[in-house]
C-alpha cells in the first residue's frame, strides 16, 4: 500500500491508490452473497467464508507497495499474537510475522490484488523455505507453477496466466524484500515459516474489504469473537486519509472484538520527517482512536491528529522524528 506519485508529492485519485474502497462501487453480487471469495476466478477450492463487501472497478492495480520502513512497527507488535487485519499487499506478511498474529485478514477491494494473495498463498504452501518461493516466480519453474495451481485453485489457467503477467515484477520486488537489512518475512526462516503454517492451516483470509462498507469489517469482528482471537494488530497503511463516511468506518471499528489492538497507518506530511524518503510512520492505540471518533464523529485523519496533538497524546519517539505514537504512554517513546 502507499502508492504516491513523486512529483512534487501530488495526490492521486483514491480509488486508484488503495483498492480500499469504491469511488464508482459495482452492484453487490446477487448468485454470491457470501463467501471468503468474490466471483472472480482464482479463488482457492473449498473456501467458504463470511460476507464481504463489492468489489471496486479500478484501472490501476498496485500489487507492488512502495513503503519500506515496516521494522519501524516491529517493536509496537511485537509478539502480540491474536488476529491480524491489513490492508493492501504483500507487506502484510512480515507484519503478521512480526506480531506471532495467530489468525490474519488481508482486505482490498480490488480484485487483483486479492488474486495475487491468492496464488501468492497457494505458492507459499507448495514451498517450504523462502528460497523455494523466490524460484516459484522464475521463467525456468513455469510448469511446477502450472502444476500447483491445478491443485489448488478452481481455475488453472486463469492464475497461471495472471502469475505470467506479474512473473517479472513480483520476482524484483520480493527479491528486494529479501534483501533489506531488517528481518522480513522472506529474509527470516522464523517469519516465513510462520506465514507458511498460517496458509497451510487456511488461517490467513484474502477477502474483499472496504473500511467503510456494511460487512466485511464486521464479518471479521463476528469470526474473531467466536473464536475468541481479538484483533491485536490492525494496518490501515495511508487508507484513512481520504474516508468519506467517518460515522460509517467509526461503527466498523466499534465493531472490531480488540480492547488492546493498535493501528499502524502512513502518513504525508511535508512538515513531517519521512522515514523512507516519502512517509512518516504512526502507531495509535486502538481505544484512543475509537474514543476519538466517537467524541468527534465527523473528524476526518488531519483533524484526528491535529487533535491529539493538542491535547499532548501526539508524540515523536526519541532517535527518530519519522515516527509517532498517540495514546501511549511515555515509556513507548
Amino acid at each position: 500500500m502507499g502508492r504516491r506519485q513523486q512529483l512534487h508529492r501530488p495526490r492521486v485519485p483514491v480509488c486508484l491508490l488503495y483498492g480500499l474502497f469504491a469511488c464508482n462501487p459495482m452492484p453487490e453480487p446477487s448468485s454470491r452473497s457470501t463467501g471468503n471469495s468474490p466471483a472472480e476466478s482464482i479463488a482457492p477450492k473449498h473456501d467458504p467464508g463470511p460476507k464481504y463487501d463489492p468489489l471496486s472497478t479500478t484501472e490501476r492495480h498496485f500489487v507492488v507497495g512502495n513503503e519500506t520502513r515496516h521494522d519501524i512497527f516491529y517493536p509496537y507488535i511485537h509478539d502480540r499474537g491474536g488476529a491480524y487485519l491489513g490492508v493492501g499487499s504483500e507487506q502484510n506478511y512480515s507484519l503478521i510475522a512480526a506480531s506471532s498474529a495467530s489468525l490474519a485478514f488481508i482486505v482490498d477491494i480490488d480484485a487483483r490484488v486479492l488474486d495475487y494473495h491468492r496464488i501468492l498463498i497457494a505458492l507459499v504452501k507448495a514451498s517450504p523455505t523462502p528460497a523455494d518461493l523466490l524460484r516459484r516466480f522464475s521463467a525456468a519453474d513455469q510448469d511446477h507453477v502450472r502444476a500447483i495451481f491445478a491443485v489448488s485453485t478452481n481455475d488453472q489457467q486463469a492464475a497461471f496466466t495472471l502469475w505470467k503477467s506479474l512473473r517479472a515484477r513480483v520476482s524484483r520486488h520480493l527479491q528486494t524484500v529479501a534483501t533489506r537489512p531488517y528481518p522480513t518475512w522472506l529474509a527470516d526462516p522464523k517469519m516465513y515459516q510462520h506465514i507458511r503454517t498460517l496458509c497451510l492451516q487456511d488461517q490467513l483470509f484474502v477477502m474483499p474489504g472496504d473500511l467503510q462498507g456494511t460487512a466485511t469489517l464486521r464479518s471479521i469482528g463476528e469470526l474473531t469473537r467466536a473464536r475468541s482471537t481479538p484483533i491485536r494488530t490492525v494496518y490501515l497503511s495511508n487508507a484513512e486519509e481520504s474516508l468519506t463516511d467517518i460515522p460509517q468506518f467509526a461503527a466498523n471499528l466499534q465493531a472490531l472484538d480488540g480492547p488492546k489492538a493498535v493501528v499502524l497507518r502512513t502518513l504525508f506530511r511535508p512538515q513531517w520527517d519521512a522515514a523512507d524518503g516519502l512517509w512518516s510512520y504512526q502507531v495509535h492505540r486502538l481505544d484512543d482512536l475509537r474514543h476519538r471518533l466517537k467524541m468527534y464523529p465527523q473528524a476526518n485523519l488531519t483533524q484526528i491528529i491535529d487533535a491529539a496533538q493538542r491535547d499532548g497524546q501526539l508524540r515523536v519517539v526519541r532517535g527518530n522524528h519519522a515516527v509517532t505514537t498517540i495514546g501511549f504512554p511515555n515509556h513507548h517513546n
